[in-house]
């Protein structure tokens, strides 16, 4: 076999070698292009093949693409000089607030105000940070209904550690077909029972503390769908009722940080139910009171256009009185006193003591009436402060009434 034939040049030469005008062959050796290095932090290849920053160290070998690298080092370098982690400003403390004067320059709003967003919306559901009172962090409420909420607070805090607890073997066995602790999904007849025990029978501790929380919102579901025809019914017994039911079953449910967001939803549904309600009532306070106002304006002219014939029949009744007592004088004198009018004295007593009945059964009325619209507010109100207190839906708080000095007093 022939040996292959050596070149004498050290370099080996192109197969294919190139060929200018002349027809010369010649090598053409490829022209190194700027390599990009990785960030220094955090390891990521530039898109840019070349490394300074300053488009004015660019070199003869980019000018076909010079106006663009200028370009785009320029935003680079603007980028560059952003920080790459931005820190919000910290909250200023009381401390560091007495310390300052009393003068307030232009950035100090921004720096008061709390860089916390009060919460934000997920699943239908409002999920906020738990702060210890809303009713006093801000001044819009008097000091008794401040110290109304944080009695709910703290009651409503011992109730939820009671009902974790397991009852006693006792009283689990006392329940019975009235006490349930259960409520099937789906099942219509099911949910036809519960209405009936909402209505007809008060809840007891050991019921709700073998409850889990999927019957519990089951039963708040419940709860929530015949809350306005019961409002509307305004029987005290059933407000008070449903009032033992709602303040039970709420603190049987889990902790805000233990629920879903389509369990936080169900609780936002059903105090928005008292929202909407409470909002309906305010609405019709204020057509009656207007309605009462325009019976009064019109009482008012009337009594001013008939008070002249008034005093003229007044007159003419005292002078006819005066003439008939001139004339019937002596037999008066003649007669026995009492023996006439004796009927119409007993008649006249009697529908005295008639009017003065119905005039107290009337204010009865009127004072069950006002009682029971005041449970159905605190019902509400009770609603609206626990889902905002307990389980994050703190928008709905300002919903809720401000105690007027008729409440305090």
């Amino acid at each position: 076999m022939s040996a292959k034939r050596k070149s004498a040049s050290p370099d080996p030469s192109p197969k294919r070698p190139r060929l200018d005008k002349e027809g010369d062959a010649f090598l053409t050796t490829p022209q190194e292009k700027p390599r990009s290095l990785p960030h220094p932090r955090f390891g990521q290849m530039s898109a840019l093949p070349y490394q300074s920053d300053d488009p004015n160290d660019l070199d003869d070998s980019m000018a076909p693409s010079a106006d663009a690298m200028k370009y785009l080092l320029d935003v680079q370098s603007r980028a560059n000089a952003i920080p790459e982690v931005c820190l919000a400003p910290k909250f200023s403390t009381s401390a560091s607030k007495s310390n300052s004067d009393n003068s307030v320059g232009p950035n100090e709003f921004a720096r008061q105000k709390d860089p916390c967003p009060a919460g934000f919306l997920e699943a239908e559901a409002f999920i906020g940070r738990h702060r210890n009172s809303v009713a006093s962090s801000n001044g819009i409420y008097p000091q008794e209904q401040v110290e109304y909420y944080e009695n709910i607070r703290s009651q409503f805090t011992l109730l939820r550690a009671r009902l974790q607890l397991t009852p006693p073997a006792d009283a689990i066995a006392c329940l019975d077909e009235s006490h349930p602790i259960s409520l099937p999904k789906n099942n219509h007849q099911a949910r036809k029972d519960w209405r009936n025990i909402l209505l007809n029978v008060d809840p007891q501790m050991a019921q709700l503390a073998c409850m889990d929380s999927a019957n519990v919102l089951r039963v708040l579901e419940v709860v929530g769908r015949g809350l306005s025809e019961n409002v509307r019914a305004g029987e005290a017994t059933v407000i008070r009722r449903m009032s033992v039911w709602i303040w039970g079953l709420l603190s049987k449910c889990h902790s805000l940080e233990e629920m879903s967001t389509e369990e936080v939803g169900e609780i936002r549904a059903f105090a928005k139910r008292a929202v909407k309600i409470l909002s309906k009532i305010r609405e019709a306070e204020k057509r009656e009171k207007a309605e009462k106002q325009e019976e009064e304006a019109g009482s008012v002219d009337g009594s001013e256009t008939g008070e002249n014939d008034e005093q003229g029949n007044v007159a003419s009744l005292i002078s006819n009185v005066d003439h008939t007592t001139e004339q019937d004088a002596p037999d008066v004198e003649m007669s026995m006193p009492g023996d006439a009018d004796q009927p119409d004295d007993l008649a006249a007593e009697k529908e005295r003591l008639q009017t003065r009945m119905q005039d107290n059964m009337l204010t009865e009325e009127i004072e069950v009436e006002d009682s029971v619209k005041q449970q159905i507010r605190v019902l509400l109100d009770m609603m609206i402060t626990i889902a905002g207190e307990f389980f994050g839906q703190r928008d709905l708080l300002a919903a809720r009434e401000v105690w007027a000095k008729a409440h305090t007093a």
